[in-house]
């Protein structure tokens, strides 16, 4: 019966711009709820799921994971990332969601054996492509995602299962999501514009954002509504997730 008031600031994260100097995000309770909510519909939610969390808590990556839980009432398992360790509670099928960043997963990948998930959502950086064949290859069900700070994780994802032949994408929105293209050149490329309740209000001591988010990222839509990433914010360099 736990009730809050939806404006109320839940949590300030910092966050880089392209700039390199970080701005203050505060993230209210509505912006977490319509996360949980769109998350539910295209990642399901099922009584036996169990997430790993091995991302950083001070991340909206890892944070996420635990309110997500936290509303749908399923499990968590947190650890410091240790390889074996991961492994081992991915063979036994201890946990059956994982979220990475693909410096991990290269870490491990040729290690993994057999995995009982149904889920490992992987995101926060450029994805080779030949990382997502090899999981293809051994069965590992991947939800390639993107999203930031500002709209409180993922924006877009998908299962590269479903659709093999878009795995360059970073996915379609996620219900309530509104991306669009500005200023695209002749092969519609051009910034990522987006807006959606997950959105956050304004950056603390700026001021309040309104309608679409330019997100400073470069890319294009495809005729199924799926996103394309051709450069993430190009003066920073993203390394194990970490800008």
């Amino acid at each position: 019966d736990w009730e809050t008031d939806e404006e109320q600031i839940a949590v300030i994260m910092n966050t880089s711009a392209t700039t390199g100097s970080f701005k203050s995000v505060p993230i209210r309770w509505k912006q977490v709820y319509a996360h949980v909510k769109a998350s539910a519909q295209v990642l399901g939610v099922f009584k036996e799921d169990n997430w790993l969390v091995i991302l950083p808590i001070f991340h909206v990556s890892g944070l996420s994971i635990l309110f997500r839980s936290l509303y749908n009432g399923t499990r968590v398992t947190i650890c410091k990332y240790k390889k074996e360790l991961v492994l081992e509670l991915i063979k036994k099928g201890s946990v059956n969601m994982v979220s990475m960043v693909p410096t991990m997963l290269k870490d491990m990948i040729n290690d993994i054996q057999e995995n009982r998930l149904r889920m490992l959502l992987l995101g926060g950086e450029f994805i080779p492509q030949l990382l997502i064949y090899r999981c293809m290859e051994i069965g590992i069900p991947v939800y390639k995602t993107y999203g930031m700070t500002e709209t409180f994780s993922q924006s877009t994802t998908f299962n590269i299962l479903e659709f093999p032949e878009k795995i360059d994408s970073v996915g379609k929105p996620l219900p309530g999501v509104k991306i669009f293209i500005k200023n695209p050149d002749k092969d519609g490329i051009g910034e990522i514009w987006l807006k959606s309740p997950m959105l956050i209000n304004g950056y603390m001591g700026r001021k309040v954002i309104t309608g679409y988010f330019n997100t400073k990222d470069i890319g294009y839509l495809d005729k199924e509504g799926f996103l394309y990433i051709l450069n993430r914010r190009e003066d920073i360099i993203i390394s194990g997730g970490e800008n």
